[in-house]
């Protein structure tokens, strides 16, 4: 059996995802604001990266190979909203919003298909969901 590294987290970890080398921690503080911490897989007792998402509450996160982003869905004032998380060349990463005003009463999640070719939201109440391509 093999040992995991702990490492303190002073947020609470609302979702999880991984890409290639790195995980992505969606974080949210006591204060609601959210942010993502980056993890390089073979070394997760330092956090490599932190990114901080505009004003929102973070609801779920996922990773997709294909198009090489990260996806965060979120809500402010009762209308949701997908980011888009790119990384430049300069290893920095930008956000930039990808749809914009979903105003439902549903609750959604978020998940990638196998391919990568399309993003889904999942209604949590129903069997209800959308399909986007990326």
């Amino acid at each position: 059996m093999r040992n995991l590294q702990q490492s303190p987290i002073q947020l609470e970890v609302v979702q999880v995802t991984a890409m290639g080398d790195e995980i992505f921690l969606l974080c949210s503080a006591e204060d609601g604001l959210a942010s993502i911490a980056v993890y390089d897989r073979s070394n997760t007792g330092e956090v490599k990266n932190v990114i901080a998402l505009p004003e929102i509450t973070a609801l779920d996160i996922v990773a997709c190979k294909a198009s090489n982003c990260v996806y965060v869905l979120g809500k402010k004032s009762e209308v949701f909203s997908v980011l888009r998380i790119t990384k430049e060349e300069e290893h920095q990463f930008s956000i930039s919003p990808w749809i914009c005003d979903l105003r439902t009463a549903e609750k959604f999640s978020i998940s990638v298909t196998i391919h990568g070719g399309t993003l889904q939201m999942r209604s949590l109440r129903d069997s209800d969901y959308r399909i986007l391509p990326l």
